[in-house]
């Protein structure tokens, strides 16, 4: 229920990553607290395989957050392309991301699990 896009962040000169969350999901008020608790835990969240977030806020009605820019493919543009991962793939994906240093961290620090 969001989209993420490339932005500059114009203060620091810097490319960011922009999410925003979805029109149609305004309406909803447990997305928009879903959608804060994801920024704030995020943000309390440090690790070499975690994207840092810089902030996150509402302008005009419209909820963002502000991370770090990471270079590369989305990974819904890969399994569109290459259709779905094969195991082994998946495992090292997963290893990249911090395994279960990130998984048991992220639940105590208020992170949802998706």
């Amino acid at each position: 229920m969001a989209e993420v896009y490339r932005a500059r962040d114009q203060l620091l000169d810097r490319p960011v990553a922009l999410k925003g969350a979805l029109p149609r999901a305004l309406g909803r008020p447990l997305f928009v607290e879903r959608f804060r608790r994801e920024a704030q835990a995020a943000a309390n969240l440090s690790h070499p395989n975690i994207v840092p977030v810089f902030d996150w806020g509402e302008d005009n009605g419209t909820y963002f957050i502000v991370m770090e820019f990471v270079d590369g493919r989305a990974l819904s543009s890969i399994l569109r392309t290459a259709g779905p991962l094969h195991p082994d793939r998946a495992a090292e994906i997963a290893a990249g991301c911090g395994g279960s240093v990130v998984l048991r961290a992220s639940p105590r620090r208020g992170a949802p699990r998706r």
